[in-house]
């Protein structure tokens, strides 16, 4: 006699066969490069043509052919490009390079940072007055030089910053299967990028700060370690903005907390955004032995309660309905719905103000509790039509592969 299957047994069977099914082509596209390949700058907006300047920081090693390339240089160099921005759908293109400067040691980082406070006076900030900001924007995993400004400058452009971007410019190799070499490379980088800050803040500017992906490393890295030197710590930046942070978040050893508490006592304002759609990030999850990254699940519901040094200072943003191409790992360049909340956020509206101003389905923040019902002391979530919400395929490869 046949062995019986019961219902239960077999829908069991189906549903591991459909999860190896998801797995398997969630790791087909990973590999084939297709997933992590950063997709070409472009506004969230329409309209025309837009020159934006771009001044830049790369430890890269100078390239004949592509300006700065894939290797690391061990030294600094610095200077300032043009990208054009047009509508929506249209490539951001790096259109025009100017000299390339030496930044390596204290004297010569000061004279690029006074270079730099000097277009912000000369700029008009949102206030109507000269600025003292600059917009300091730091690249993850998988970007050429050329991806790092013409990224850094389509962001800018998307958030109506009125001063200065400046890129910083790590040796990433822009390639999806050198993972692990642009994490060692990342950590190199964290020097520069202390001095870089100080050397900012010498002119007396306000450095607000974007970190995406593995970019956030080097950015808590350097916050934390510039921090934890002053007696009496003061604002080494304005609003620093994590958005998708590839960093460890461990229940138990949680790297990100860490970093958060070491660093927010000299930052206006941490926010961070999160989103449980971020097929880059399960991935590197995977890689990670199954160790939560912070661009997913931060905490519980996106809180850090009893956290007193970080009460006032950290806030957390769900944008797992944002849309964010292949991966979902692109929503803070590939939302209009984000791009609106980062204005706010640079402009420091708080989280009810930004709450209340938003219009349905149209950006802005709504607050949630954990069941998605209206609340008045629960997270805040992006708001995303849902014809612009990641699909069903996505959201199932999304649900499966932590569970197998």
């Amino acid at each position: 006699m046949g062995r019986r299957v019961t219902i239960g047994a077999w829908a069991r069977v189906r549903a591991r066969a459909a999860a190896k099914a998801a797995m398997g082509a969630a790791a087909a596209m990973l590999s084939a490069g297709c997933a992590y390949a950063p997709m070409p700058a472009m506004s969230v907006w329409s309209g025309g043509e837009v020159p934006v300047p771009v001044w830049y920081v790369t430890d890269r090693a100078p390239d004949a052919a592509l300006g700065f390339g894939p290797r690391w240089g061990a030294a600094l160099s610095c200077g300032r490009v043009s990208v054009t921005v047009a509508g929506a759908g249209t490539p951001v293109r790096q259109s025009a390079t100017g000299p390339v400067q030496d930044c390596d040691g204290d004297a010569a980082m000061a004279a690029f940072a006074g270079q730099a406070a000097a277009a912000a006076r000369a700029a008009t900030g949102w206030d109507g007055q000269p600025c003292r900001r600059l917009l300091l924007a730091v690249h993850g995993f998988n970007n050429t030089f050329a991806d790092a400004v013409t990224r850094a400058g389509q962001v800018a452009h998307d958030v109506a910053w009125p001063c200065p971007v400046l890129a910083f410019t790590w040796s990433s190799e822009g390639r999806m299967d050198r993972y692990a070499a642009d994490a060692e490379r990342s950590g190199y980088s964290v020097p520069y990028l202390i001095a870089l800050l100080q050397a900012l803040k010498a002119q007396g500017l306000t450095t607000d700060l974007i970190a995406h992906s593995m970019g956030n490393r080097l950015a808590l890295s350097a916050l934390s370690a510039l921090c934890a030197r002053q007696e009496q710590p003061s604002p080494l930046a304005g609003q620093v903005i994590l958005a998708a942070p590839d960093v460890n978040a461990e229940r138990l050893n949680d790297d990100f907390q860490i970093f958060l508490r070491k660093s927010a006592p000299c930052a206006r304002r941490i926010t961070v955004y999160a989103s449980e759609n971020d097929l880059a990030l399960i991935a590197s999850e995977t890689l990670h032995g199954g160790i939560p990254r912070a661009g997913r699940r931060p905490r519980t519901n996106l809180q850090y309660p009893g956290e007193a040094a970080l009460a006032g200072k950290v806030e957390v943003i769900d944008a797992t309905d944002a849309p964010g191409g292949d991966t979902g790992h692109g929503y803070y360049a590939d939302s209009y719905e984000m791009a609106r909340d980062v204005m706010w956020v640079l402009d420091g509206a708080t989280l009810a103000r930004r709450a209340e101003a938003a219009a349905p389905y149209d950006g802005g923040l709504t607050c949630r509790d954990g069941h998605g019902d209206a609340c008045s002391g629960g997270r805040y979530v992006l708001t995303v039509a849902k014809d612009r919400r990641p699909s069903w395929r996505f959201r199932l490869i999304r649900q499966l592969w932590p569970r197998f």
